[in-house]
């Protein structure tokens, strides 16, 4: 059978809180236009606690193993120069088996497989504040969003493990004249003359069986769907049908 950690773990427990003492945060320097939020990427896991780990002696290890072929499965193991070890292993379905799916999915355990391990807390970046791109001040003079995080960072310093999951939010129930779709962009028009922008979604289907058309001239949704179609990112939307199928979908709102 096999075993998640060593016989003997005191090294790497030294070790691991030595590394804990002295590592910074995980900046939120990436963006997801899905849910119009920034995160701690990959990358940005890796900076923070790649030397704190080498000069300590430790280092972490990232394989997958041989699945039914619809889940991954990945080990992480961190290491110590002494031969002790603690492993974790994560399974995951990604949304579809293919080759983008499938690497964004691995990508996103491996992140927050490192995190766990090492105890990795994700903070603000702090340079929007002093160059002036911060949200207006509540009544005390203070971003009260930025407080929060920063108070939810000092209270799980110190402790292994990633942050609490937020709660489900309920499914969405859109007005009787408007509807949702859900899927990846393949390709968007320039503006045209009253400053519309279309974009095609593949994986939502008219009743033709064409890819479904989507139009908006808020500057705002263009701009996170710009984002989206760069990155390949799944989006939601809510869109209002139009009465002639020729013509594209109106997009009211994107969906978080």
């Amino acid at each position: 059978m096999e075993t998640n950690q060593s016989p003997t773990i005191a090294k790497l427990a030294v070790a691991l809180a030595k590394v804990q003492a002295v590592m910074a945060p995980a900046l939120k320097d990436s963006e997801n236009p899905f849910f119009k939020s920034k995160y701690a990427d990959l990358s940005s896991v890796w900076d923070v606690c790649r030397k704190p780990l080498t000069d300590n002696g430790l280092a972490v290890v990232q394989v997958t193993e041989e699945t039914d072929g619809t889940v991954i499965k990945l080990c992480s193991t961190l290491v110590h120069e002494s031969g002790e070890f603690i492993r974790s292993v994560l399974c995951m379905r990604p949304v579809k088996l293919d080759p983008q799916s499938v690497g964004s999915c691995l990508t996103y355990m491996r992140r927050y497989s490192l995190s766990a391990l090492v105890g990795v807390c994700t903070g603000d970046d702090d340079g929007n504040s002093a160059s002036g791109n911060h949200a207006p001040a509540g009544p005390a003079g203070v971003d009260a969003k930025t407080a929060a995080a920063k108070a939810r960072y000092k209270s799980d310093q110190g402790a292994m493990g990633s942050a609490a999951p937020k709660p489900i939010p309920p499914p969405v129930t859109p007005p009787a004249n408007r509807a949702v779709a859900q899927g990846v962009l393949i390709s968007a028009t320039p503006p045209n003359t009253g400053g519309y922008v279309s974009y095609l979604m593949e994986g939502q289907q008219r009743e033709d069986g064409k890819d479904m058309k989507f139009a908006t001239k808020d500057a705002g949704i263009i701009r996170q769907l710009n984002l989206a179609l760069e990155s390949k990112t799944e989006v939601a939307l809510e869109y209002q049908p139009p009465s002639n199928p020729r013509f594209a979908c109106s997009i009211t709102k994107l969906l978080d």
